[in-house]
């Protein structure tokens, strides 16, 4: 997600932020990798009836939806919040 967050940031993440609502395009979330036991974070793309398109904002570093493909909201942990330095 370098630049925007870099290696050893902590976030706050609003676990509750899609219980009503679907992630908009823009939003940076916490999932779990769809084939790895591993938290991710990643941008919202897009989001459509065929799952959630996650994308990382270093796209020649990123292994994200271009790779493993869409998402299911379920997948999503929550929100990110904020940025703690």
């Amino acid at each position: 997600m370098e630049p925007t967050l870099v290696p050893g940031d902590f976030v706050l993440v609003e676990p509750k932020a899609y219980e009503n609502a679907d992630p908009r395009p823009g939003e940076v979330v916490v999932a779990h990798h769809p084939y790895q036991n591993r938290l991710i974070v990643k941008r919202v793309s897009d989001v459509n009836t065929d799952g959630i398109l996650l994308k990382g904002d270093n796209a020649q570093e990123s292994t994200d939806g271009r790779s493993y493909g869409r998402v299911q909201k379920t997948t999503i942990m929550g929100r990110v919040a904020c940025r703690l330095i």
